[in-house]
């Protein structure tokens, strides 16, 4: 279980599945794209203030079925997301805060 960090530029494609990760860190204009889904990503966040940041423009669910890209975290701790992502996803943190900022609308339920 280690700390998925993408670089700005980077693109990485996912395939159906559930990966387990400590954390993920997405820089600046780095992209996911969801070949297939669904593709869950489990986050531990153990020993992370941020276990999830999402920033500028990098995900792709060509889908726009929010199954299809899943972030589940179970911790405390803040999630970030920000920048001018369009895409469908599910994150599921129900102990956690989030700060959501960014040019792009944000649509779900608590």
């Amino acid at each position: 279980m280690g700390n998925l960090v993408i670089n700005a530029q980077a693109v990485v494609h996912f395939n159906a599945g559930t990966y387990v990760i400590n954390s993920m860190t997405m820089n600046g204009n780095s992209t996911i794209i969801v070949d297939s889904g669904p593709v869950v990503f489990k986050i531990a966040g153990v020993g992370q203030s941020t276990p999830l940041t999402i920033t500028g423009q990098g995900v792709i669910n060509s889908s726009f079925n929010p199954k299809n890209l899943q972030f589940v975290y179970g911790g405390t701790n803040e999630l970030k997301l920000a920048g001018g992502d369009q895409t469908s996803s599910l994150v599921y943190a129900p102990n956690a805060t989030a700060s959501i900022s960014g040019p792009r609308s944000f649509a779900g339920c608590r």
